[in-house]
């Protein structure tokens, strides 16, 4: 199975792969979040 290069953004990174049957996958991977800059929100 072939997988592609990991794309990475400020907001996550992705793999993109196609299983046997021909379905497109997308895996992503979010940044930990900073609960710290939370504190301001309602």
């Amino acid at each position: 199975m072939e997988v592609s290069e990991v794309q990475r953004s400020d907001w996550g990174s992705f793999v993109f792969f196609s299983d046997p049957d021909g379905n497109g996958w997308a895996v992503q991977q979010l940044p930990a979040r900073n609960y710290a800059d939370q504190s301001a929100r309602p």
